[in-house]
């Protein structure tokens, strides 16, 4: 019997301890600096890759990590009957350092040279029935004029086609505005090359000298755009670095080349909804390098508009940027661990954080 005395009288000293530590808890002004631990992923300030895409043509396109943007995407798809030949201007594969400007690799298109190269040959054959007419002499040019009709002809109907396919390639968003434009432009002058060769054919058979004279400035005009034009296109076809920074190429992926440059460097890491008020844009954290002794600081830059659940909990992504005056070797895509001072926390609200986490 004094036994079971002794122990209910334990059993209440017991639970007027813990009512008086919860009644503390509760009641304490005392607040407790908090330290929020994150898993981020590396990445560089910006990347321009060169790819290999199904269809065998060549993307290139650029990430801008540190503003969160897609830049200078262009898209170069052969035609039918054509065939491409990428070379780097530089050593194949490896490692090298490239400034902004730089010619990086070379796409060359065959048609393309062909028929560039036939309007030029068609341009200095016109000045040269120009120079003939002001001259004074007036040759038979009739037959010339019928195969110039042809030859017209075939380039419209070559350009109508190209023009056709890029058009939809514009709607799926697979080319630039400006790639697009080039083409269109190409077909109107191509248009207007065949109205201009039909209308000298005409004259050539019932016009006089002047009227001929004209026709030859007119057509000249006109081959000098399409020269123009064409001569756009293959210099398009010239990929040039955006920025300095290092390049890797290689032969043995679809991702021909990759241009990084990596100064800062940026994390992106998960954070709970519910930490969004210390991790505010401005705020210094620092993380832990993974190869090397010691730690950097960090700068956030933004939060994440979008909320997403990891490990049933609402988290968003956040943005840090290396601090300007670190020097870093790290790589792309490499996980490092990092600390952001919280806010100071009350007793009872950690205590209540606490029981929630147990029942989550």
């Amino acid at each position: 019997m004094g036994n079971l005395h002794q122990w209910r009288k334990r059993r209440q000293l017991l639970v007027g301890a813990l009512a008086v530590i919860l009644l503390v808890i509760l009641l304490s002004p005392w607040r407790i600096p908090q330290t929020i631990n994150v898993i981020a992923k590396v990445w560089p300030h910006k990347e321009w890759f060169i790819i290999n895409t199904a269809n065998d043509g060549v993307q290139s396109k650029q990430l801008n990590h540190l503003q969160s943007l897609q830049q200078n995407v262009s898209h170069f798809i052969p035609e039918r009957g054509d065939a491409f030949d990428f070379t780097f201007y530089h050593k194949t594969t490896g490692q090298q350092r490239i400034n902004r400007g730089d010619t990086v690799a070379i796409i060359h298109s065959r048609l393309l040279q062909r028929h560039l190269n036939e309007q030029q040959a068609l341009l200095k054959e016109r000045q040269k029935e120009l120079d003939v007419l002001l001259s004074g002499e007036k040759q038979a040019l009739v037959a010339e004029a019928r195969a110039e009709v042809q030859r017209a002809r075939v380039h419209n109907e070559y350009q109508q086609n190209l023009f056709e396919r890029h058009a939809e390639l514009y709607k799926k968003d697979l080319i630039s505005r400006e790639q697009f434009q080039t083409v269109k432009n190409s077909y109107e002058t191509s248009k207007a090359a065949l109205a201009v060769a039909r209308a000298r054919l005409q004259n050539m058979q019932s016009g006089d000298k002047p009227a001929m004279i004209a026709l030859k400035r007119a057509q000249i005009e006109t081959l000098e755009k399409n020269v123009t034009s064409l001569q756009k296109q293959k210099n398009d076809m010239v990929l040039r670095a955006p920025f300095s920074g290092e390049l890797y190429t290689s032969s043995y992926s679809d991702t021909l080349g990759r241009l990084e440059k990596t100064d800062p460097w940026i994390m992106m890491f998960p954070i709970e909804l519910n930490a969004q008020a210390s991790v505010q844009p401005g705020k210094t954290m620092r993380f832990k390098h993974p190869s090397q002794s010691g730690v950097f600081d960090a700068v956030i830059l933004r939060n994440g508009l979008d909320v997403d659940r990891l490990d049933n909990k609402q988290v968003f992504l956040v943005t840090a940027k290396s601090a300007a005056d670190t020097t870093l070797q790290l790589k792309p895509g490499v996980v490092i661990s990092g600390k952001i001072k919280g806010q100071s926390l009350l007793l009872r609200d950690i205590f209540i954080n606490f029981i929630k986490d147990i029942f989550r």
